[in-house]
């Protein structure tokens, strides 16, 4: 069915007995799931605290990046400030982070496009970069860390390729205990990979260098994950006009890929060295390609830009579903570049932070169903930063939060950071059902008022408004602040303690 109308047709009864999958309350918002039991509606809205600077009195940096440290819970921030490099250790309590002081890493040395990787093996912090120093010749290199308390100690800088690379992206194999850096050459344009490992002495072995994809000028764009399901790298790059994703599996320090694929059956932007991110689900196992999709003639479509492929691996092979495509919204997608995301487990979304035409930023929300999935929630601006650049978005699973950093222009340069909260419900206009009648206890029989009926479980209402379902399971008559694909409409209430469920949908 495409929605409840369908299933209860018109004239139905007013109450439904339904079972509880979970306890509902009494005269609470439900939903319809797919084995016929009722759920209470639950999630949350967005929610963010305020700018906290990660470079402390550090102003005019450049080059950011982060990862989560698992072991230790802290988030770890790398950035640049004229040809020396540092990083901080950041400690989320409650909804605020704090940092150490910042370590520097790196002296006259010119860091980069970073990236990071943790090490859950070693419990080591791994960052890759350009060295765009005097007489390093864009080589590429990586350094270890190791977080204690709220600082951090590095090992020696090494390189592991003496050549001109554009870009790199980095991955940990947490089934092996071995991380791979991928890069476009600069000399040949082909897409090369690196395997290493790190020791206790915070020391970089590497390993085995190959190509996956020999192509020449096909490699551009790389981002990289471990789909740890799997067990496979996956990678997402293109060329000028290309659109690819390969998955490879390891096996002593070799990375054997299968056929690369179109992830896209759009024309695809692509802007050289902007990553397009590729994030692994662990909820669904499955990996999430984000990009931006023209039309044939090279221009934005109408409607969308904003798109997402859900692949799914197996072995070294990787197949899609149905591309996503999200709806232009105020502010819109049409000039959307420089993405960046991470996965939060515990709403199963995908969280993106992107900048658009003006150098501010968004925060968009993904969710997996099946081999698709859709785009749930935007919110224009961020946090009141209006621009700013290398942006970053990690997930501390300690924490249950998101952390976005970036350079501020507006707070003189600096590498700040920003927790939140990723907005979710499980409530969508298609499987919202109506209003409890009464408490159910989970696996208990309950009669619920549904769409198309009058619940008078309901209080504080003003009459002739319309109300929605918020992302908590409330009603309310202001839409959130998130421009959402599937608005739940409610119903409208007749009277202060009455609501007349709507039936349209």
């Amino acid at each position: 069915m495409s929605n409840l109308s369908e299933f209860f047709p018109a004239g139905a009864g007013k109450q439904v007995s339904f079972v509880a999958s979970g306890t509902v309350g009494d005269g609470v918002t439900v939903i319809l799931n797919s084995d016929g039991t009722v759920s209470a509606v639950s999630g949350q809205s967005y929610s963010a605290e305020s700018e906290v600077s990660a470079s402390g009195s550090d102003t005019s940096t450049s080059e950011s990046a982060a990862v989560f440290d698992s072991t230790n819970n802290k988030v770890v921030v790398c950035y640049r400030k004229s040809n020396n490099s540092y990083a901080a250790v950041g400690t989320i309590s409650g909804s605020t982070i704090s940092f150490g002081t910042a370590v520097q890493f790196l002296t006259n040395r010119d860091m980069s496009r970073p990236v990071m990787a943790f090490d859950s093996n070693e419990d080591q912090v791994i960052i890759a970069y350009r060295d765009d120093g005097s007489g390093a010749n864009n080589y590429g290199q990586a350094i270890a860390g190791k977080v204690s308390g709220t600082s951090i100690s590095f090992g020696t800088a090494s390189t592991f390729y003496s050549n001109s690379i554009a870009e790199v992206a980095i991955a940990f194999d947490d089934d092996t205990n071995v991380f791979s850096v991928f890069f476009p050459e600069i000399t040949t344009g082909k897409g090369a990979y690196y395997t290493g490992t790190v020791s206790s002495a915070l020391f970089i072995a590497w390993r085995v260098y190959n190509y996956f994809d020999a192509s020449t000028n096909n490699a551009r764009g790389i981002s990289a994950c471990f789909d740890s399901n799997a067990n496979a790298f996956v990678l997402s790059y293109g060329g000028a006009t290309s659109k690819k994703a390969i998955a490879g599996t390891l096996s002593t320090y070799t990375i054997s890929f299968g056929t690369a694929v179109d992830f896209s059956s759009s024309t695809v932007y692509v802007t050289n060295y902007t990553p397009r991110p590729v994030v692994f689900d662990s909820v669904n196992n499955k990996v999430v390609f984000l990009y931006n999709a023209y039309d044939a003639g090279g221009t934005y479509l109408t409607d969308y830009a904003l798109a997402a492929a859900v692949g799914t691996v197996s072995g070294n092979s990787i197949s899609f579903g149905d591309e996503a495509k999200a709806p232009e919204v105020s502010g819109g997608f049409a000039t959307t570049s420089n993405m960046f995301a991470t996965f939060d487990p515990d709403t199963a979304e995908v969280v993106l932070v992107l900048q658009v035409n003006d150098n501010s930023s968004q925060i968009i929300t993904f969710k997996v169903s099946g081999t698709s999935g859709s785009f749930i929630s935007q919110f224009n601006g961020f946090n009141g930063t209006s621009t700013a650049a290398s942006r970053c978005v990690v997930y501390d699973t300690n924490a249950n939060k998101c952390v976005a950093t970036f350079v501020d222009y507006g707070d003189s340069s600096k590498t700040n950071a920003m927790v939140f909260d990723a907005p979710s419900t499980n409530a969508t206009s298609e499987n919202f059902i109506g209003i409890s009648d009464g408490a159910i206890s989970n696996g208990a029989s309950g009669r619920v008022t549904i769409k198309g009926g009058v619940s008078s479980k309901v209080s504080s209402l003003t009459a002739n408004s319309v109300y929605y379902v918020a992302n908590s399971g409330s009603i309310t008559t202001t839409l959130s602040a998130a421009v959402t694909t599937n608005t739940v409409l409610a119903g409208r209430a007749m009277s202060s303690t009455s609501i007349d469920l709507d039936y349209s949908t």
